[in-house]
């Protein structure tokens, strides 16, 4: 009876119901796995095909895009065109902002462009070669873009033009990764498919032979190839462990159902407790058990893939990694903040109605655990607040903006509620000292004793500390909290007021804690800058030419094309962006030449005026890379020159030489515009660059420097003094310039002098 009347209430049904959809899940995955291997043939084909169709219907919906707007704009531009001369219309008609995605141009019989929206697609074209195309969407590409396009005639009065509309679908290098925002057609078709795909964007490209590849013909308008798709065919063992992984998706959400409707359904039973802590241990051990089966699943940062879910924002490897993502911190500090606030409460009631009976026996232990776990708690929240700076590619005070990004605004809460869990634990810990005091009455002269001997506890604990976290001045200032607000409080009735009091004093010590450990950041990542200026050496330059090289070799575009069919300048800078000298920010240079050594087309990113002296290494050129030197006579600069050749099918043999310039004061990008420089990740991202000031000495003289900054004789020795010759760094705080503010030392004025390169030395100050 009593079990029928369980489940008449609809609260109970969800409890069962879950328990059975876990149980079927159990029984369903070994034959769903079984059934996948033994018709996976069947399966295969039919994600092939299924993948095929995704591709094919998104390129027909660009195709129909485009010859919708082609034929709109015939109609528009048919009363426009027939006056000679008035070509102000036509801009006009073109500048629509819902034709803004699209290049699109006018051009008369003679082929003399009449108007356009942006950047034309066609130069110098007869556009009577395209009379057996005419109405037919292709794709061309064009220097460093791929285009998808249509040319149709267009009949104005007694006037024919020519008019193209084209959309850019493929950009052939990529830039700087925070503002370069473009998606690529073959990006986003891969991200669509789950699986990498390729494009081959001739019309007389051929399929694959690769029996681990899916080629098919793309068609255009007029069912004629333009060109051939390939993605590689999904496996079997990767489909196998998808499944699985499904299954465990769903079955980790089921026990997490699970779990959460035992706690419902239990909340009556735990009120029934009389006793307020085994309450307490309760849901102790249920919020604990919650947690650590969040992040044994991985839920959710494991199912949900976004800015708060992004481990490159934060992530800590502190207690098996618990916390991955900012959203997991999140969690984390929730579950704190419920078990200590409701513990605190739990903690004034049962002082409120506890006996007065005490003995300096019981205090002396309470006060050693107590003053202890006080201590470790201010180490534990400066550690964590340590890992939040440099565990995460956030620059918080880089990045400062009036409404904040999801994940810094999560952050930002984040390093709140540690703070608040810390100064409300610490609190509750002084409170328990303090209450087993062996006093009758707890007055203002025993808080102060007890606050100076907290001070010198705290300069004791820190004296043992290999890495104190935070300085003297936030410890006392800790401390000062602590006593201030417990002296506030204490031996009163609980007020909800009283948060606001913990809310400000956490502010207080994070903000603290979080200004001094950016600094400790800047300090770091500019010893982290001293370090790549002198790491790079000549094996390092060697390594990097040798793989661009290798790498070049497999461009397909180039080699099956002959002069004058493509822009080679622009396969020079595509080799070149896509290579370690872009992404190492080293002066490098790329030409391709053809078989009679005729340059046909290069990028440099620094002033190359070695072009003559190029001659002597491509005269005996094979398949195979190498590397020669070059010494320049009247400065320090050493040019390495790589040189390949290159085999195409079908088409004459092309040699590659690729160049670095190596100097060992050499910033990198100081020679190249701020678009086409790579941003700097992990420590070094903490360092402006423009406003390093850097010196360069050489056996105890200042040789050269950067940053508009110049030092007298009397700045360079003052800057040397009381280096010894096994040291590899120092640190100084010098006032070098009355216009400038001090350099060296901590926080916006750190340096580093000198990191020494024997027999050279350098000296870095922001």
């Amino acid at each position: 009876m009593r079990i029928k009347i369980l489940f008449l209430d609809k609260k109970n049904l969800l409890l069962p119901i879950v328990i059975l959809a876990f149980i079927i899940s159990g029984l369903a995955e070994p034959v769903v796995k079984n059934s996948l291997v033994e018709n996976w043939n069947q399966t295969l084909i039919e994600r092939v095909i299924r993948n095929e169709n995704k591709v094919v219907e998104i390129l027909n919906k660009k195709i129909q895009k485009l010859v919708e707007v082609k034929k709109d704009l015939v109609k528009s531009l048919k009363a426009e065109l027939p006056e000679k001369n008035n070509t102000q219309n036509c801009f006009y008609n073109l500048s629509d902002s819902k034709l803004s995605p699209f290049n699109i141009q006018i051009n008369d019989s003679a082929s003399k462009p009449v108007c356009w929206n942006s950047e034309q697609i066609f130069d110098d074209e007869d556009f009577e070669t395209f009379k057996d195309d005419l109405g037919q969407v292709h794709f061309l590409r064009n220097d460093l873009a791929t285009y998808l396009y249509v040319v149709d005639t267009l009949t104005a009065g007694e006037s024919i033009y020519f008019i193209t509309v084209g959309q850019e679908i493929e950009k052939h290098f990529r830039l700087d990764s925070k503002n370069y925002t473009f998606e690529n057609f073959t990006d986003y078709l891969s991200k669509l498919i789950s699986t990498n795909i390729k494009i081959d964007y001739n019309r007389s490209a051929s399929k694959s032979l690769d029996g681990r590849q899916h080629s098919f013909f793309l068609l255009n308008n007029f069912n004629n190839k333009i060109g051939v798709a390939t993605f590689d065919k999904p496996s079997l063992d990767i489909s196998v462990k998808e499944l699985e992984d499904n299954f465990k998706v769903i079955q980790s959400i089921l026990i997490l159902l699970i779990y959460l409707s035992i706690g419902i359904l239990g909340v009556k039973y735990y009120n029934r407790i009389k006793s307020k802590n085994i309450q307490f241990i309760l849901l102790l051990i249920y919020v604990g058990v919650f947690r650590i089966f969040l992040f044994y699943t991985g839920i959710p940062s494991s199912y949900l893939h976004n800015e708060l879910t992004d481990p490159s924002n934060f992530s800590s490897s502190f207690a098996f990694g618990i916390v991955r993502s900012p959203l997991d911190f999140f969690i984390t500090m929730l579950s704190l903040i419920v078990v200590i606030t409701i513990g605190y409460n739990r903690f004034n009631s049962f002082y409120a109605t506890k006996d007065k009976k005490k003995n300096s026996l019981k205090f002396v232990f309470i006060f050693l655990v107590a003053s202890l776990l006080i201590f470790i708690l201010y180490r534990s929240v400066g550690a964590s607040l340590r890992s939040v700076v440099f565990d995460s590619t956030i620059r918080y005070f880089k990045e400062f903006s009036l409404i904040p990004s999801p994940a810094i605004f999560l952050m930002d809460l984040n390093i709140l509620l540690l703070g608040f869990c810390t100064i409300l634990l610490s609190i509750l810990l002084l409170k328990w000292i303090l209450y087993e005091l062996p006093i009758k009455k707890i007055n203002i002269t025993t808080i102060l004793i007890l606050y100076f001997v907290f001070q010198i506890l705290g300069w004791i604990f820190d004296s043992f500390q290999v890495q104190p976290q935070g300085n003297l001045l936030i410890r006392i200032l800790f401390i000062t909290l602590l006593f201030l607000i417990t002296y506030l409080t204490i031996n009163k009735s609980h007020k909800t007021i009283y948060y606001i009091y913990y809310g400000f004093a956490s502010a207080i010590l994070v903000v603290n804690l979080f200004v001094y450990y950016n600094s400790e950041l800047e300090r770091e990542s500019l010893r982290t800058v001293a370090y790549d200026l002198t790491r790079r050496n000549q094996n390092i330059y060697e390594f990097i030419l040798y793989q661009t090289l290798l790498e070049s070799k497999n461009n397909e575009y180039f080699l099956n094309y002959g002069e004058g069919e493509i822009n080679y300048s622009a396969v020079a800078f595509e080799i070149w962006n896509k290579s370690l000298l872009f992404r190492e920010n080293i002066p490098s240079s790329i030409s391709i030449y053809n078989s009679a050594k005729e340059l046909l087309g290069n990028f440099s990113s620094y002033d190359n005026k070695t072009k003559e002296n190029i001659a002597q290494y491509i005269k005996d050129v094979d398949g195979n890379p190498k590397i020669y030197r070059e010494k320049e006579i009247y400065n320090s600069n050493e040019l390495f020159i790589g040189v390949t050749g290159l085999e195409g099918n079908g088409s004459p043999g092309k040699i590659l030489v690729a160049t670095a310039l190596f100097n060992d004061y050499n910033l990198g990008e100081e020679t190249l515009p701020k678009f086409l420089t790579v941003t700097r990740e992990g420590m070094t991202s903490a360092t402006e660059y423009e406003n390093l000031k850097i010196f360069v000495f050489s056996h105890n003289e200042l040789i050269n420097s950067f940053g508009g900054l110049k030092l007298n004789s009397n700045e360079a020795q003052e800057l040397l003094t009381d280096q010894s010759d096994n040291q590899s760094e120092k640190w100084k705080r010098k006032r070098l310039n009355p216009l400038f503010p001090d350099f060296g030392g901590y926080g916006m004025r750190q340096g580093c002098c000198p990191f020494r390169m024997p027999p050279n030395q350098r000296c870095l100050a922001p």
